[in-house]
C-alpha cells in the first residue's frame, strides 16, 4: 500500500510539472538533466614550477588589493566597436537552482494589474517596432568604453538615450514603472555608469528587446529565443519584462543559456543584476500596495527541480 506521504509527494510532483508546462519550461527538462549529472573528478597532475617565472601574487578582488579594476564590465549589447576583447568563459555544468521563494501566480497577476497595458502581449505593430528599434540601435554608434573613459562620459547613459530615441521614433512600449523603479529603490551600483547599465537592461527587456549577450547567437537571450534561429520566420515572438515577471525563473533561463552558449564574463551584467533590481521593486510593491502586506511564497526553482527529479 502506498503511504499517505508518498501520495502527497506524487501529487506535488504532478502539480509542479503542470506549472512548468504552463510556463513553457518543461521542454528544458532534458537539457537540465544533461547538465546536472556530475562528471567524474579528474586527477590533477603535478607540474614543475620554475621559480624565476613565478609572478607575484595579489588578491583576485581589485577592491581588496587596492588596485583599480583592469576592465569595466561591458556586455556590448548594441554592437559597439569593441576595444576590450574579454575572454568568454567556457560553458559548464548547470548549478543547482535558486532557493529564493518565487511569486505566486496570484501575486504576479496582482502586480501586472497595477499597469495592465504594460503587461499585455506585444501586438503585431509593437513586434515590428521592436525590430526597427533593434536595427536603429545596431546602426547608431555610441563609441567604445575607452573613448567614453577618455572623455569622462558615460557609455551606458548614451545607450539609454539612444533607446529612448528609438522609443519615440518607432513607438516602443514604455511602462511608467520604469521611472518609478528608479525613484523607489536606493541607488544600486557603485557608480552612476553601473546604475545606468542596469537600467538600460531593464528598459530593453520591458519594451521587448530582451536580455541578450554578445557571446550568444543573434536573437538568443532571456525573454527571446533559447536556441539558434535558423530562419527569421521561425523566431519566437519576443516576451516582455513585466511588473509580475517570475524573475527567479527568468534567471534560470539565463543560466541555461550560459551553459549552452557561454558564460557571462561580466558576472551578472547580462541579465542577473537587472532581474535582481526588479525583484527588489516587486517586494516593495507587495508590502506597500496590498493589505495585509505580502512576500513571495511560491516554491523556489530548486524546490521544483528537486520535486521532479532533475538532480537524480
Amino acid at each position: 500500500m502506498i503511504s499517505e506521504y508518498e501520495l502527497q509527494r506524487q501529487a506535488n510532483m504532478a502539480s509542479n510539472k503542470a506549472r512548468l508546462v504552463e510556463m513553457g519550461l518543461e521542454a528544458a527538462a532534458d537539457d537540465i538533466r544533461s547538465h546536472t549529472h556530475r562528471k567524474p573528478a579528474q586527477v590533477k597532475r603535478a607540474r614543475e614550477v620554475t621559480v624565476s617565472h613565478v609572478q607575484p601574487t595579489r588578491a583576485r578582488s581589485s577592491r581588496l588589493s587596492g588596485l583599480p579594476p583592469e576592465v569595466e564590465p561591458d556586455d556590448d549589447l548594441i554592437g559597439d566597436p569593441v576595444d576590450l576583447q574579454l575572454p568568454i568563459p567556457r560553458a559548464g555544468e548547470l548549478k543547482r537552482g535558486s532557493t529564493a521563494p518565487r511569486l505566486t501566480v496570484e501575486q504576479s497577476a496582482k502586480l501586472d494589474a497595477i499597469e495592465p497595458v504594460s503587461s499585455a502581449e506585444l501586438t503585431d505593430e509593437e513586434v515590428h517596432a521592436v525590430k526597427r528599434a533593434q536595427e536603429y540601435l545596431l546602426n547608431e554608434s555610441t563609441g567604445s568604453w575607452r573613448e567614453h573613459q577618455a572623455k569622462n562620459t558615460s557609455l551606458w547613459a548614451e545607450k539609454r538615450q539612444l533607446l529612448q530615441e528609438a522609443r519615440d521614433l518607432f513607438g516602443l512600449r514604455w511602462p511608467t514603472w520604469l521611472d518609478q523603479i528608479q525613484s523607489k529603490l536606493p541607488p544600486m551600483g557603485a557608480t552612476q555608469s553601473a546604475r545606468d547599465q542596469t537600467m538600460f537592461a531593464i528598459e530593453r527587456a520591458a519594451c521587448g528587446l530582451g536580455l541578450g549577450y554578445k557571446a550568444w547567437p543573434n536573437g538568443v537571450g532571456v525573454l527571446l529565443a533559447n536556441d539558434e534561429i535558423i530562419s527569421e520566420k521561425k523566431a519566437p515572438r519576443p516576451r516582455i519584462l513585466t511588473l509580475g515577471a517570475d524573475t527567479e525563473m527568468l534567471k534560470r533561463e539565463g543560466q541555461r543559456l550560459e551553459c549552452k552558449f557561454g558564460r557571462d564574463a561580466g558576472n551578472g551584467w547580462a541579465y542577473n543584476h537587472a532581474l535582481g533590481k526588479l525583484r527588489s521593486y516587486q517586494e516593495i510593491l507587495l508590502r506597500e500596495k496590498f493589505s495585509p502586506p505580502e512576500q513571495p511564497s511560491a516554491p523556489s526553482v530548486r524546490d521544483i527541480e528537486e520535486s521532479i527529479g532533475w538532480y537524480e
